[in-house]
């Protein structure tokens, strides 16, 4: 039916506010509850421990969880550090303004794609899904960061700024590794499919040569690298399809019209059908996958709804139950600590750069994130102790070993330990002397 352009341009100035609107909400939405700067996911450790080492260079030195290969993420961080604002500031304004550019490429790509409606309605989609915040919540920088440049890039692809699409590929092997894997994958099939198809597939099998190169030239060691994939578990499958429930749903609801959307759109089918093969054959970097799976699962759900007519009722009681279900679960998700354990990080501030400092792993980025020392934890940063050493002095049956097993880190250490865990990772009284209720320096070392 025909819209006058004053109705279609209102129309869009309101869904503009809206998306607006639920942006800052869900991005602001841990800050404003918890009313502090909350402890997110296990990695944003490291990025604080980045930006807390001395700025020297364009990026500077890398640091553990942000190596040698992780250029851009480290080189737009200190872009934002030149501002001079406080680092939290810094660390977190930069993982919302990460974000914004994101959703800003899924948007133009989405519309250039597919249209205005369904670039609004998959925003919304994707602002709300619990994958989303569930991943916002694990501080995945790197990721979205990539991502932000894949959409980019899909999107100079449809405008056909090959100039621009070739830039944003060389960028992402710089950015992270998995993405890397999965936007290679990506572009071979594609251009596979292209080649057969008589399209433009030297274009396609340009970007994955990029990809491929940049690849090994950053990660030669392709053989060891995909025999050990990142252990860290961000999703597991069951988690995954319980959040993506609605998505889920939606897709089987109209599950013919969505599989012919699929075969007709490849830029839609190919991200899925990467996830669907890597999650059923339990491939290396399976779950890491789903993060991107859930935006290509939104984006089809918003192209094939949005040309169904829909009772205004039953669209206000699907509106409100997908919004219901995202709330559910961004109100479940809570910090890793609480203000105690904020307060007594900061103590580390007196520990001097050239000490060791031991810590419980879960703590490990955290504490890394602030203090220069050395950190050293059971299992992580490459803790050269076996588990047989450590569950041996846990069991504190010799002080000789408890003295010997400590004195293998350099000094001076210290201990960085709850009071629940005191007696699992404290030696001896004598050999310890308390700086605050979390910290100590160890006294019997070199």
């Amino acid at each position: 039916m025909y819209q006058p352009k004053s109705v279609t341009n209102w129309c869009n100035q309101w869904w503009v506010l809206g998306v607006s609107i639920g942006f800052l909400l869900v991005h602001l939405f841990p800050f404003l509850y918890f009313k502090q700067w909350p402890v997110l996911g296990f990695d944003t450790g490291f990025y604080r421990r980045y930006l807390i080492e001395p700025f020297t260079s364009l990026p500077h030195a890398a640091v553990p969880g942000l190596d040698h290969t992780v250029i851009l993420p480290r080189v737009f961080l200190d872009l934002i550090r030149l501002t001079g604002l406080p680092i939290d500031v810094v660390l977190y304004g930069g993982y919302v303004l990460a974000s914004a550019l994101l959703f800003g490429g899924i948007f133009f790509f989405v519309r250039e794609q597919f249209g205005s409606k369904a670039a609004y309605v998959a925003v919304f989609l994707i602002l709300f899904s619990p994958v989303y915040y569930h991943g916002y919540w694990f501080f995945l920088l790197k990721n979205v960061l990539a991502l932000a440049l894949f959409f980019w890039l899909l999107y100079a692809l449809k405008r056909e700024n090959l100039a621009l699409a070739f830039f944003l590929t060389f960028l992402i092997p710089i950015t992270h590794q998995s993405t890397t894997i999965f936007v290679g994958l990506f572009f071979f099939v594609a251009g596979v499919h292209a080649y057969v198809t008589k399209h433009k597939w030297r274009v396609l099998f340009g970007l994955w040569g990029i990809t491929f190169i940049m690849y090994l030239i950053y990660h030669p060691t392709v053989a060891a690298k995909l025999a050990a994939p990142p252990t860290a578990i961000f999703l597991t499958t069951p988690e995954f399809l319980l959040m993506a429930t609605p998505l889920l749903l939606g897709f089987l609801v109209l599950i013919r019209r969505n599989i012919g959307v699929l075969k007709k759109e490849w830029v839609l089918g190919l991200p899925l059908a990467i996830v669907l093969i890597f999650t059923l054959f339990s491939l290396p970097y399976a779950e890491r996958f789903f993060y991107t799976g859930i935006f290509f699962l939104a984006i089809l759900i918003a192209v094939t709804w949005q040309k169904v007519v829909i009772p205004r009722y039953l669209l206000f009681i699907l509106f409100f139950s997908y919004l219901s279900f995202g709330f559910y679960f961004m109100l479940e998700t809570h910090p890793l600590f609480g203000d105690e354990v904020v307060r007594e990080l900061t103590s580390l501030e007196v520990v001097p750069q050239v000490a060791s400092v031991v810590t419980p792993n879960y703590l490990a980025s955290w504490v890394h994130g602030y203090t220069t020392a050395t950190v050293y934890a059971p299992g992580v940063f490459k803790d050269a102790a076996p588990p047989a050493s450590w569950e041996y002095y846990w069991s504190h049956q010799s002080p000789l070993y408890d003295r010997d097993f400590l004195g293998s880190y350099p000094s001076p250490l210290y201990l960085f330990v709850p009071p629940n865990e005191a007696v699992w990772f404290l030696p001896e009284s004598d050999c310890i002397e308390q700086k605050s209720a979390y910290l100590y320096l160890y006294l019997c070392g070199d």
